[in-house]
């Protein structure tokens, strides 16, 4: 015990916890890229963009700790380099959630001007590789490198409000689709939206320091460049949890909508779609398998998404989500009907009707009836809806 209290002294006064802080972000962001590659059923495109923003956060991370520990010239010089992930980490983070959130593989993410601020960095950097050491020194502590300072922490500051808005316009975008497509509630929304909102508190005091320091000229020492380094393990920790606890929101996308005529089925082909429709939901219930999509119920009848969700949104005036969801009320209230109530918790009913979550179950089951699950097994006023057609 006294050897393990000697150890831990040790490395209390060794490191301090900022250096602490940022060794276990760094620990942790590798773990998670291994932990990513052993998802089942993962969307691998985007996990392959995520594991490349968490390798920049350890990168970045390893440079803070190179940069505070180790007083060396030849440290400053590539940290320089370090400075080239901050115009990385926006573009790639926003391609990471593009992927996430929308299928379309014959439009690339990203554009090649979009890596250009990070390559004229990388450009700066090898042309100081060019200096020798003195003149590198007076360079860096002289006018002329505090503007080039000033013009890359501008630039990281523009980038990542940038990609924030267009990652925010993306979840919008989602947030239309997703009824129309999915038959389940999506924790993807909820983890960008925690993401972009942390980043944008974080940039927002960004900018308040460079502000001060660069206008003002008033620096401080807890509030400054550094804080958007140092900040990169409590996002690492954040992609973590979600990652690993609730996986599904790492494979789960949906399709652009494309443009739809009004009349884009013919009433002949609109009656066959109507019918195989009625057979997979009525005599199939595939209904109950609670990871139901447009695209999968689409190839079930032998038509496209884009046809599909059409024959939902013309002839039966609702949303896929709504649509199937409809179905799943009327299973639980027929399981219900049979007391099935007594061997099973309404919850359990729930997921056997083909619902994947609580607040998904609840809400449709309101709007559908009028009367929360509880309320319908007990209140007699509810017998209008005793007899669903399944």
């Amino acid at each position: 015990m006294r050897t393990i209290i000697f150890t831990v002294g040790l490395i209390a006064l060794m490191y301090s916890f900022f250096d602490i802080l940022l060794f276990l972000g760094i620990s942790q962001g590798l773990f998670l890229v291994i932990a990513l590659q052993s998802l089942q059923n993962r969307n691998v495109e985007a996990n392959r963009l995520l594991t490349r923003c968490l390798l920049i956060a350890v990168i970045m991370l390893f440079g803070r700790i190179a940069l505070f520990r180790v007083q060396e010239l030849w440290v400053w010089r590539f940290a320089i380099l370090a400075d080239t992930t901050i115009f990385l980490f926006g573009p790639w983070l926003y391609s990471y959630f593009r992927q996430l959130f929308l299928k379309k593989a014959d439009e690339p993410t990203l554009r090649v001007w979009e890596y250009l601020p990070a390559f004229l960095n990388l450009c700066f950097f090898l042309w100081t590789l060019s200096l020798d050491s003195k003149h590198f020194a007076q360079l860096y502590q002289g006018d002329s490198f505090q503007y080039l300072f000033f013009a890359v922490e501008a630039g990281g500051i523009i980038s990542l409000f940038v990609y924030l808005f267009r990652i925010f316009k993306l979840t919008q975008t989602y947030r239309r689709l997703k009824d129309q497509q999915l038959s389940f509630p999506q924790t993807a929304l909820p983890f960008a939206m925690i993401v972009v909102g942390f980043l944008s508190i974080l940039g927002l005091l960004w900018l308040i320091s460079f502000i001060s320091v660069y206008i003002f000229q008033n620096y401080w020492p807890v509030l400054n460049y550094n804080t958007f380094w140092v900040a990169i393990p409590t996002l690492t920790y954040l992609i973590r949890y979600y990652s690993l606890r609730q996986p599904e929101i790492f494979r789960v996308y949906v399709y652009p909508k494309a443009n739809v005529k009004r009349d884009r089925l013919d009433l002949v082909t609109v009656q066959r779609l109507k019918k195989r429709l009625q057979f997979y939901m009525e005599e199939e219930h595939v209904y109950l398998q609670d990871d139901l999509t447009l695209k999968k119920l689409a190839d079930m009848i032998d038509t496209s998404p884009n046809n599909l969700s059409w024959l939902l949104n013309q002839v039966y005036q609702t949303t896929f989500y709504k649509f199937v969801n409809k179905y799943r009320v009327q299973s639980f209230v027929h399981r219900v009907n049979n007391k099935e109530y007594e061997q099973k918790t309404l919850l359990g009913l729930a997921f056997d009707s083909g619902f994947s979550s609580k607040s998904a179950f609840n809400t449709s089951f309101k709007a559908e009836t009028g009367f929360t699950p509880s309320q319908f097994v007990n209140d007699r006023s509810s017998d209008g809806y005793r007899n669903p057609q399944l």
